[in-house]
């Protein structure tokens, strides 16, 4: 991670309001990249806040942040509004991310709608009322339809984050902007560069007709008219195994006992005695 990615998601973390509050992450990029952006801004604000982190996907299509975060195909987020299960059985989570994840699920209601419901507008006054900070990854069609109308109050939001660059002209919007996350080195990865970033040289072909591989035009190595005898290679590269292999195998020890220490220590991240995580939420016949 960048140092200038990682001071841009600091100063958002930094830009949430210390009380329990509701943010929308709206992506203004390709929903599969803007998942990755949602997932580091959520570990960044979770460090320093007390109380649970949510982070909630409202997409309506494929979930491209369940795959992000790797719980696709489980429950989600309509099975805990339809009361079929409560949010402890449906959310994903775990110490090394820092937040609780509850995945849209394998059959996720229309976003928009559900942006709208009275179940969902109590799913999150009852995460915040708990001391929870709520993050919610909603497309721009969610957030156009949590405006509200003449009729319903806009949904609640605190304030809202742009993952990407921020939209021109910017939209009005009843809730404040608290910036914007654009991807590490400013777009995405171009199809036609190497993965070191450097543009990808076309092949240079060889004569025609010719079955000879083309001739490459690097210079050559540094060297390479005083290689080393084969038998003496090989010797050198067998001395190297058996303390490559130790160090791997020590490094896979002190992993397992750092994983040990932490599952001794540290609060659940779902108290089993909060009812908000074992009851199940009262279902909204109001939604589809």
């Amino acid at each position: 991670m960048s140092e200038t990615y990682a001071a841009r998601l600091q100063s958002i973390a930094q830009a949430v309001p210390e009380e329990p509050c509701v943010l929308a992450l709206v992506p203004t990029i390709a929903e599969s990249h803007a998942a990755g952006l949602a997932s580091d801004l959520a570990q960044a604000i979770a460090r320093g806040r007390k109380g649970h982190t949510l982070l909630f996907s409202l997409e309506s299509g494929r979930a491209r942040l369940d795959h992000e975060i790797g719980v696709e195909g489980g429950m989600g987020l309509t099975d805990v509004m339809e009361g079929r299960v409560p949010l402890a059985r449906a959310a994903a989570s775990g110490r090394a991310r820092g937040f609780i994840y509850v995945p849209a699920g394998r059959a996720p209601r229309d976003g928009t709608r559900l942006v709208r419901s009275a179940a969902w507008r109590s799913l999150v006054e009852s995460a915040v009322d708990r001391r929870g900070t709520v993050l919610v990854f909603a497309p721009r069609e969610v957030l156009e339809a949590a405006h509200g109308s003449a009729d319903e109050p806009p949904a609640r939001f605190e304030g809202v984050v742009w993952l990407g660059l921020p939209p021109s002209p910017p939209p009005a919007l009843p809730w404040p902007i608290l910036g914007s996350v654009p991807l590490p080195g400013g777009g995405p990865p171009s199809p036609d560069r190497e993965a070191g970033g450097a543009p990808a040289r076309p092949p240079i072909p060889g004569p025609a007709g010719s079955a000879r591989p083309a001739v490459s035009d690097a210079p050559p190595l540094v060297g390479a008219g005083r290689r080393r005898p084969r038998g003496a290679r090989e010797r050198r590269r067998r001395g190297w195994l058996p303390a490559a292999l130790l160090i791997a195998i020590l490094a896979a020890v002190a992993l397992v006992a750092v994983a040990l220490l932490r599952g001794e220590s540290g609060e659940p991240f779902l108290p089993q005695n909060d009812s908000l995580w074992r009851t199940p939420v009262r279902p909204d016949s109001s939604a589809p």
